[in-house]
């Protein structure tokens, strides 16, 4: 995929399936207290209603592999934005092939 470019993707909530509109941004490597990763970065698409506003942005960097484990998560929502960044993680089993050595 090219920059900007979008894609619809099923995701699965309460019983129902919709399907979700997923813009790619790129990759990026970055650092967070797990370590060092080769990451996508995707946008979803989000529509007005909820906790989050539809002229914020959802950014989800997720590994650059086929786990796709979500790294590092930044949104805005009504009241500010929330920030999130993987800190540590266990139990996976097998190498996560996107961690930068």
């Amino acid at each position: 995929m090219r920059p900007g470019q979008k894609t619809l993707l099923p995701n699965f909530y309460r019983d129902t399936t919709y399907v979700l509109a997923i813009k790619f941004l790129g990759y990026q490597r970055i650092d967070v207290d797990a370590g060092k990763f080769d990451c996508v970065l995707v946008e979803p698409l989000i529509t007005e209603g909820g906790l989050f506003k539809a002229e914020g942005r959802i950014i989800i960097w997720m590994t650059n592999d086929e786990r796709k484990i979500p790294v590092k998560v930044s949104t805005q929502v009504a009241i500010g934005s929330i920030d999130s960044e993987l800190r540590e993680y266990s139990g996976v089993i097998g190498e996560i092939r996107a961690k930068v050595k």
